[in-house]
């Protein structure tokens, strides 16, 4: 009896202890997964963790799933002013302009004080080309943040599109100001000084010439990795005739940066100036251009003309009719591309061309009289086409030399003394 009771009494008191132990560890895993599930609803049903987890996903580049929560929190929420703008800083990412426009015109509809939402009009409205509007929607960020760096960069930028380079100027000015020591800045000013030459908008360039040293060196001595300010150094060297030094530049910048396929659009023009036998070296660099940025108006433009004195007129005609996809009201490509067609003798191909182009130009232009000369070339008309040469030059005469324009005078006299000399036709 005692002896008995004094051995199972502890055996008892053990046994109701497991239970216990088992009955609270059962107690503990059934609340962490309560909390895990509830964690988990309100991660789903939150839109504060939605947005959280939206900015995550685009901060990872991961577009189209930060998309997808961004849109739970408009069905949530649907006055929601940061999930449309989250959606349109994705579409944005994403290039699909006309969405991020929607999304974040919606956005401001919501919160009329949301500085980055216009930000992100500007932009977008930027990489449509449509810089009025760009700069509508930047002058209104402005308003409310003007310390904003991104919306001053956008007014400058579409300033400088519209070829206003001194306002584009002061925009920068007033990135410098905010940090001194941006040496993206000191380079985009020296480019303008550099554009205002090369657009004939300067009324002194000796002193833009000065200021845009003066600027790219700045940049280069804050950081010597700024490809950005090499490649614009060595357009600056084109304009001081230091072609070396220019094409030195230009492979400092490639060094840099292999992606970077203006400069090596400009290596390619330079050489094409500097070594006029040497047009399939020049190609070769305008090609590699090609590879990296395949619509590139400028260098379709370059290698159809490239290819045109190299004799390739098939070829030319292709990288011709590019440009025309993009701007299809250019005169001047329509006429060569007529040239195009003379030399490989589908006159009626050339005469529609030509005609074209001048349509788009009018009589008054020494390449729609160039066009006229050819034509009336290939058909034997001598005196007529040696009168045309003849307004075509002196059309061409009234035109500011610069490289381009001596190039056509020295084709178009070529033309006119080979007819008068040897009537070759």
């Amino acid at each position: 009896g005692k002896i008995e009771s004094e051995i199972e009494e502890p055996e008892i008191k053990n046994s109701k202890k497991i239970e216990l132990k088992y009955v609270l560890v059962s107690i503990f895993i059934f609340v962490i997964l309560i909390i895990s599930i509830g964690y988990h609803f309100m991660k789903e049903y939150s839109t504060e963790l939605l947005i959280e987890d939206g900015w995550k996903l685009y901060n990872n580049k991961n577009y189209e799933n930060s998309i997808l929560k961004f849109e739970k929190v408009i069905k949530k929420d649907p006055n929601n002013y940061i999930g449309y703008g989250g959606l349109g800083a994705n579409y944005f990412r994403l290039e699909s302009f006309e969405k991020a426009i929607n999304n974040f015109e919606k956005s401001i509809e919501l919160n009329l004080n949301n500085s980055n939402s216009y930000m992100g009009l500007g932009w977008s409205f930027y990489y449509l080309e449509n810089y009025e509007k760009a700069i509508e929607n930047f002058e209104k960020g402005y308003k409310l943040n003007s310390s904003d760096i991104k919306i001053i960069e956008g007014l400058g930028m579409s300033y400088f599109e519209m070829g206003e380079y001194e306002k584009a100027e002061l925009e920068f000015l007033k990135i410098m100001k905010i940090n001194p020591l941006n040496d993206i800045t000191y380079a985009t000013i020296g480019t303008i000084y550099i554009e205002k030459i090369r657009h004939n908008k300067t009324n002194n360039s000796k002193l833009d010439l000065e200021n845009a040293k003066k600027n790219l060196d700045k940049a280069l001595q804050i950081n010597f990795e700024n490809y950005l300010a090499h490649r614009i150094l060595g357009i600056y060297y084109i304009q001081t005739h230091e072609f070396k030094k220019a094409e030195l530049e230009f492979l400092k910048a490639i060094e840099i940066n292999s992606e970077d396929s203006f400069s090596f659009i400009e290596l390619g023009w330079e050489i094409y100036f500097k070594e006029k036998n040497n047009i399939n070296k020049s190609i070769i660099y305008l090609k590699k251009a090609e590879e990296l940025n395949p619509i590139n108006e400028r260098n379709n433009l370059r290698l159809g003309w490239l290819y045109y004195l190299n004799k390739d007129y098939n070829k030319a005609i292709l990288y011709y009719n590019e440009t025309l996809k993009n701007n299809s009201l250019d005169g001047n490509t329509y006429i060569i591309i007529g040239f195009c067609y003379l030399e490989i003798n589908k006159i009626e191909n050339a005469k529609m061309f030509i005609n074209k182009g001048q349509h788009i130009n009018g009589i008054n232009h020494f390449l729609s009289s160039l066009g006229s000369a050819k034509i009336s070339r290939s058909e034997k008309k001598i005196d007529n086409a040696l009168k045309e040469y003849n307004t075509s030059l002196i059309l061409i005469n009234q035109i500011p030399e610069t490289k381009a324009i001596q190039t056509w005078t020295n084709i178009i006299q070529m033309e006119y003394d080979e007819l008068v000399n040897n009537n070759k036709i």
